[in-house]
């Protein structure tokens, strides 16, 4: 974990413009609340009501200078239990790091119709929280995440997202301190704990009771369980991978795998906790995502 606490991570300070604006804004603001209150004693010769107005004048302004310097400091911060994506006072939502996934790097540019050019909008399960246009990293979740975030289309306020693209802006620094945070980011570390996997497992012995031969003959009969070209993507990481398998009645299946490769993701879409990007699961040959089979998503894995 993280040496000494939090770790912060800057977003905007590589959007000149909005940085420009910002501080243009600060200057007028300034300036127009020393002028107003000028105007106000000029116009009124009651103290209490001068100090009144202007009181009132002082604290609107400092509202205003409240948002205004958020976003000038917007930042994630990387924690040794949680981290916290923001977007200066518009977004903030904080992340166990047993609930994420994966995160990796990403090169993606995103239109903005935002006057300051920041990115912030939901589109199907993805968030899109930028202080630019252009994301460097996508996080994935473990488990879908409620957020406050407009939609894409406005059509809804809040909604469930199983990833975030966001930027930083020294993405060195922040894949360095990811490391410390999550060990199996790492691509190459989690190269080595596959092929130690594979190194220790045990070879399988054929059994002649067990052949080919003799499982095709037991294997009749329409089959309780099957999964048919099944998928599912985190953002950019692709967790389940067109994967097919069929259970007969009576049988035991286990998956086995290193960190990442997909185990919880296949059975979270068995338990109709994740709905597959692609593909089909049969229950006794009925499809649990089909319309109208919500009742066969709350049987649940008792019944395989």
């Amino acid at each position: 974990m993280l040496p000494g606490g939090n770790t912060v991570f800057s977003n905007t300070k590589s959007n000149q413009p909005m940085r420009n604006l910002n501080y243009a804004f600060i200057v007028v603001m300034m300036l127009e609340t020393v002028i107003a209150i000028l105007v106000v004693r000029l116009l009124t010769a009651s103290l209490p009501i001068f100090l009144t107005v202007s009181l009132l004048i002082v604290l609107l302004d400092l509202c205003l200078l409240y948002y205004s310097v958020a976003l000038l400091k917007s930042a994630h911060v990387l924690g040794e239990n949680e981290l916290a994506v923001c977007l200066g006072r518009r977004f903030t939502a904080t992340v166990p790091w047993e609930m994420v996934e994966r995160i990796d790097p990403v090169s993606i540019q995103v239109s903005t119709k935002d006057s300051l050019g920041l990115v912030l909008f939901r589109k199907g399960e993805d968030l899109y929280c930028m202080g630019t246009s252009r994301a460097t990293h996508v996080m994935a979740f473990k488990s879908p995440l409620l957020v406050k975030a407009k939609s894409q289309d406005n059509s809804s306020k809040r909604g469930m997202v199983t990833s975030i693209y966001i930027n930083v802006d020294d993405s060195q620094a922040f894949d360095k301190a990811l490391k410390n945070c999550m060990p199996n980011n790492d691509a190459e570390e989690m190269k080595a704990q596959e092929y130690e996997l594979e190194e220790k497992a045990p070879a399988f012995v054929r059994d002649n009771g067990w052949s080919s031969e003799n499982l095709s003959h037991i294997r009749t009969g329409d089959p309780l369980l099957q999964l048919q070209n099944l998928s599912y993507r985190y953002g950019a990481y692709k967790a389940v991978d067109n994967l097919s398998l069929t259970v007969q009645k009576g049988e035991i299946f286990a998956l086995l795998g290193a960190n990442g490769a997909g185990k919880s993701t296949t059975l979270k879409m068995l338990t109709g906790l994740l709905k597959p990007k692609s593909g089909h699961i049969l229950l006794k040959g009925q499809d649990i995502w089909a319309q109208g089979s919500e009742p066969l998503r709350g049987l649940g894995p008792g019944v395989v």
